[in-house]
């Protein structure tokens, strides 16, 4: 992955973000994989289960462990982890 760079192409409905991803596919050194609706299909999804699993853990360290959660809580970088490597895996 060191030798790999990322971007993304974001636009609007209908606004030649397929027509830019196929004329940067056909350079030889840029590879477009085509639209991965990354943010609304896995991002947000995922942050919604990370703070439900957030407030849950915080409620039972407050009702059974006496305020100390017995596991940490996800810190924002473990949300980026996550969906980083879901990202860069995609191939």
């Amino acid at each position: 992955m060191a030798e790999r760079r990322f971007f993304f192409v974001c636009g609007a409905p209908k606004s030649g973000t397929t027509w830019l991803q196929r004329v940067l596919d056909a350079h030889p050194q840029v590879q477009c994989s085509g639209e991965g609706h990354f943010i609304e299909r896995f991002a947000t999804p995922l942050a919604k289960v990370v703070r439900d699993y957030q407030n849950h853990m915080s409620l039972v360290a407050g009702r059974v462990y006496e305020g100390k959660p017995y596991y940490p809580p996800l810190e924002q970088s473990d949300f980026d982890r996550l969906v980083r490597g879901f990202i860069t895996d995609r191939r």
